[in-house]
């Protein structure tokens, strides 16, 4: 069986999605994505989680969180969770609030 090279060269029928004009070059097999301009990464401040107990209190639907340390066992009742400040301005409030200076 013999084959035509010049129909090699002719142009598959594409569908709609993949029928989007790319430059010469690419065409050509040597086109390129244009280099990303580097930007500055951002400084990244270290955010403290705190770990506590979360308690109930006598008002329903209130509750109290105990600060832990890692050596602090959980009160009786008590269920444990991580505090995560949103923001570094959160974290220092959040310290003040459990060191009792408000």
């Amino acid at each position: 069986m013999r084959v035509d090279p010049s129909a090699a060269q002719q142009p598959v029928a594409r569908g709609p999605a993949q029928q989007q004009q790319q430059p010469a070059a690419a065409q050509q097999g040597g086109w390129r994505a244009p280099a990303l301009p580097r930007l500055p990464a951002p400084t990244i401040e270290p955010i403290p989680a705190v770990r506590v107990a979360v308690l109930g209190t006598s008002v329903p639907g209130e509750v109290r969180l105990v600060p832990l340390d890692a050596r602090t066992e959980l009160p009786t009742g008590a269920a444990a969770a991580i505090l995560v400040p949103l923001s570094a301005g959160d974290g220092e409030a959040i310290a003040r609030l459990f060191s009792g200076i408000a």
